[in-house]
């Protein structure tokens, strides 16, 4: 079954790696294009079904290199009719020398990461990052 992944990130920005189940996968499905100061990646993944998986991506936006001021972002998953499984568990990791100010569901914390599983319909998870003063 191929899966479409759409990101869009604060352009310029810099998708250099994927991986699917811990292996890396080849960037030469994905496309990018950018559209009133974002950059849209689109990439299909072919993944078995029935299967648990896991997805990691590698990027690189503005924020993450000069954020001076506080940051947002908001991430949707569009649950596709007939798909069965037991969630999307999505971890975001972050630099340490950010923190989490915001948070729109509970969610399990790390150094330096979060953790959560998205409901099994239509969803969005919004946080957000302010550099920690030193």
């Amino acid at each position: 079954m191929t899966s479409l992944y759409h990101l869009y990130l604060s352009s310029p920005s810099v998708l250099d790696q994927i991986y699917l189940d811990d292996l890396p996968y080849s960037l030469k499905l994905l496309t990018k294009d950018t559209v009133n100061k974002l950059d849209h990646y689109l990439l299909p993944l072919e993944m078995s079904v029935g299967k648990n998986h896991s997805v990691k991506f590698h990027l690189v936006t503005p924020d993450t290199i000069s954020l001076t001021e506080a940051s947002s972002y908001s991430l949707t998953e569009y649950r596709q009719p007939g798909v069965q499984d037991s969630g999307l568990s999505l971890r975001i990791n972050y630099p340490d020398d950010l923190r989490v100010t915001l948070l729109s569901q509970p969610v399990t914390s790390q150094p330096s990461s979060v953790e959560l599983t998205l409901p099994l319909h239509t969803s969005t998870f919004g946080l957000g990052f302010a550099r920690n003063k030193q």
